[in-house]
C-alpha cells in the first residue's frame, strides 16, 4: 500500500519493516487489527500500516454500515518509539 501525504510518499513495499503486532481475534473477526511499523528509506520518516475488521479502528464506513478498512499513518520518531515499546515490549534502534 501506499500514499502520498504533505508531498512525501509512505510505500510499504519499499520501506524499512521494524515491527508487526496483532491483536489477538480471528483473522476473520470484526475485532481484528493488526499493525506494521516502518521507517521510509534513506529517511526517519515512519509510519503504520494498519488494518483490521469493521470493529477496529480501521473501519470504513460505508452506506450499508461499517466495514473493515486499512490505512497508513504518518507518526513521529518519538510515536515510533512509544508504538515500538507498547507492541513489541522493546526498545527501537
Amino acid at each position: 500500500m501506499k500514499i502520498e501525504y504533505n508531498d512525501i510518499l509512505y510505500n510499504t513495499e519499499t520501506a524499512k519493516k521494524l515491527g508487526e503486532w496483532h491483536n489477538d481475534a480471528d483473522k476473520d473477526s470484526t475485532y481484528y487489527c493488526e499493525e506494521t511499523l516502518y521507517l521510509r528509506r534513506g529517511q526517519r520518516h515512519y509510519f503504520l500500516y494498519g488494518r483490521g475488521g469493521s470493529t477496529s479502528k480501521y473501519a470504513t464506513e460505508t452506506k450499508n454500515g461499517w466495514v473493515g478498512g486499512e490505512a497508513i499513518v504518518p507518526i513521529t520518531e518519538y510515536g515510533a518509539k512509544m508504538w515500538y515499546a507498547r507492541k513489541m515490549k522493546g526498545e527501537l534502534k
